[in-house]
């Protein structure tokens, strides 16, 4: 519009100045076009330009910068190392009740089988008054449950 103004004032001057004159505005306009095209395109540019580095930023900021996320795994295996730690002392102590329950349970096993020899011997010895079997008993535990090979049997008779 301005260049309008402009051509409208030249056309009263005369001459070939006012061709020159006309000519310099028609190419300005031109110019000025090309500018505001170029403006136009150079502002899409940067729109596009700060919406990737928006997005940059927003998947940095996920990730964290070089040096961040380097301190964050640093964390994290010191992290991590401390847990193992954790569990290897638990799994130490866990191990050390084991192998005592282990030694509790031979320890009732054991006794289990000695009371079980007890019952058995009992049974026996009670099982029959008959002095040949009674005998016969008493050396069996004798030698099953005391592991004697040799014994000796004292009888006391109460009338003498």
């Amino acid at each position: 519009m301005a260049g309008q103004g402009y051509a409208v004032a030249v056309v009263g001057a005369t001459g070939a100045v006012g061709e020159t004159i006309l000519q310099i505005l028609e190419e300005t306009k031109v110019h000025t076009q090309k500018l505001l095209q170029e403006n136009e395109a150079l502002h899409f540019r940067l729109r596009s330009a700060e919406e990737r580095n928006a997005s940059l930023l927003e998947q940095q900021g996920a990730v964290g910068p070089p040096g961040r996320e380097e301190d964050h795994l640093r964390a994290e295996i010191v992290r991590l190392r401390e847990q193992i730690q954790a569990i290897e002392t638990r799994y130490a102590a866990i191990e050390e009740e084991n192998i005592d329950f282990a030694r509790k349970y031979l320890e009732v096993e054991e006794q289990n089988n000695n009371l079980a020899n007890l019952y058995i011997a009992s049974y026996q010895l009670h099982a029959s008054l008959r002095f040949d079997d009674v005998v016969r008993a008493v050396a069996e535990i004798v030698i099953n449950l005391i592991g004697a090979d040799e014994f000796a049997v004292y009888l006391l008779r109460e009338n003498q």
